[in-house]
């Protein structure tokens, strides 16, 4: 499993590369520089936030927030870590196959249903699990718990 999302995430960002590019090269084939600079200037915010994931934690836990914010992105939520309490010692590739398919849905829920376009995200370990509570702008959090027995929703 963590082979094949590395696999779907670099093919997920070269296709965002490539579509960045096309957009980029529309704006200046029509004339219109001044929009392909303002574009340029939202890609370069994404961009950096997601450079500050991978230099906040360590590179497992990366992984998954990377992981969590593409799937996010997906839904066309944005995404804003609140508080992450996981170290590297916490078998994340477990973590990580076990919440992916949750959290798929949540982002479908605020993104699709409520309609948000932005959420706030906090993981944090507790007891023998991982709790991971996802605060859509203005609504009351969608929380679930991942253990060593799956996910349960709470």
């Amino acid at each position: 499993m963590f082979t094949i999302e590395v696999v779907r995430l670099l093919s997920h960002q070269r296709h965002d590369f490539l579509n960045h590019l096309q957009v980029v090269s529309g704006f200046l084939d029509l004339g219109q520089p001044q929009k392909a600079s303002v574009y340029l200037q939202e890609v370069l915010k994404e961009i950096d936030a997601e450079r500050e994931i991978f230099k906040a934690y360590e590179p497992e836990v990366a992984l998954l927030l990377y992981v969590l914010l593409v799937q996010a992105r997906e839904q066309g939520v944005a995404v804003r870590y609140d508080n992450v309490n996981l170290s590297p010692a916490q078998d994340l590739t477990v973590i990580m196959e076990k919440s992916l398919a949750r959290m798929k849905n949540v982002w479908y829920e605020v993104g699709k249903e409520h309609g948000e376009t932005e959420a706030e995200v906090s993981i944090a370990a507790v007891g023998e699990g991982i709790v991971f509570r996802v605060r859509p702008r203005g609504q009351n959090p969608l929380e679930f718990m991942v253990t060593g027995g799956g996910a349960g929703v709470r």
